[in-house]
């Protein structure tokens, strides 16, 4: 059984961490199920939301991976 995993994620206004994340979860076999990308709080900011099939792996363990990349600014799970 699958389990789905939300990840809202905030970025700058740089394409560049778009890209990033889906290397991560394609290099830590993550299937990526969808994303949307909205820009919010000022002509600077992004908000990424992501969810992903996460296959029984720690949704913790994924964040501080994203949480590390350039471009991120801060890394929230959704419910």
């Amino acid at each position: 059984m699958s389990e789905k995993l939300s990840i809202e994620l905030a970025t700058g206004d740089d394409p560049d961490p778009l890209t990033r994340i889906i290397v991560v979860c394609e290099r830590r076999r993550y299937r990526v199920e969808s994303l949307a990308y909205d820009r919010f709080h000022g002509p600077d900011r992004g908000r990424v939301v992501l969810v992903v099939d996460g296959e029984g792996r720690s949704v913790d363990r994924l964040c501080t991976w994203l949480g590390n990349l350039v471009g991120v600014l801060a890394v929230s799970e959704e419910d």
